[in-house]
């Protein structure tokens, strides 16, 4: 009842916002700029780097209620865009092809503790408009929300490794918290987020994610978390 109440505030949010801007002008075209540019030498792909891509689906969400969740993430990025870079289809199914919302992170940690320099997030949002041509002549990229310690914009992260794990990214335009549990080969949980129309406190569901849990922790001296230790001593 809460997340319905907050996305119905959303919108009379929304619909007041759109009713403020200016009437279309003849200024220059933004296409879809990221949130948060610039390389990473943890990127999937990098050598050395250890990350793999993870997935966020609509979990039990409507593929609906999961579009206009994903609609209210990308508003601070695509409010100034003209309507051919606004946010098209995106499914909320696994492992889709064409379209879907994909991300990998990065964290050191030592015991329960993250080194809060080393944290990173990188999401990607693919929907139907992707590699489309734009009208001056370019191709449309996915959207992009990059938060790291490196990252222009960035504000700062909180956040600790556990049976339960819990980590919050914050810019300037709001945050994203991943909250979730280590289930055996992976970190899977909810995905949140805030931005200037849900308020600083406001979090509000995205969908689930699930990424290899190798793939997103880096422990030091690269062996196994105290909490990986305790587990494996229950079963030998």
């Amino acid at each position: 009842m809460k997340s319905r109440t907050l996305l119905v505030l959303l919108i009379l949010a929304l619909v007041a916002a759109i009713g403020c801007q200016p009437k279309n002008s003849k200024k220059a075209r933004i296409s879809r700029a990221p949130r948060g540019d610039g390389p990473s030498a943890n990127a999937p792909g990098t050598a050395g780097a250890k990350t793999t891509w993870g997935e966020v689906t609509r979990g039990g969400f409507s593929q609906t209620s999961f579009w206009n969740q994903l609609y209210y993430f990308t508003y601070p990025q695509l409010s100034s865009a003209p309507e051919e870079d606004q946010l098209g289809y995106v499914s909320g199914e696994s492992n889709q092809a064409a379209t879907g919302v994909r991300f990998w992170g990065h964290a050191k940690v030592a015991g329960n503790q993250i080194d809060a320099e080393t944290a990173e997030l990188d999401i990607y949002i693919y929907d139907d408009r992707v590699g489309k041509p734009t009208s001056d002549g370019g191709t449309r990229p996915a959207i992009r929300i990059h938060m790291g310690s490196h990252i222009q914009g960035f504000v700062g992260f909180t956040g600790t490794y556990g049976s339960t794990t819990n980590l919050t990214f914050t810019d300037q335009l709001g945050s994203v918290r991943l909250s979730g549990q280590i289930n055996g080969d992976y970190f899977e949980g909810d995905m949140s987020f805030t931005n200037l129309l849900t308020g600083s406190s406001n979090f509000i569901p995205l969908g689930r994610f699930k990424v290899k849990k190798s793939g997103f922790f880096e422990w030091s001296g690269g062996g196994l978390s105290t909490a990986d230790l305790s587990r494996y001593r229950l079963f030998v």
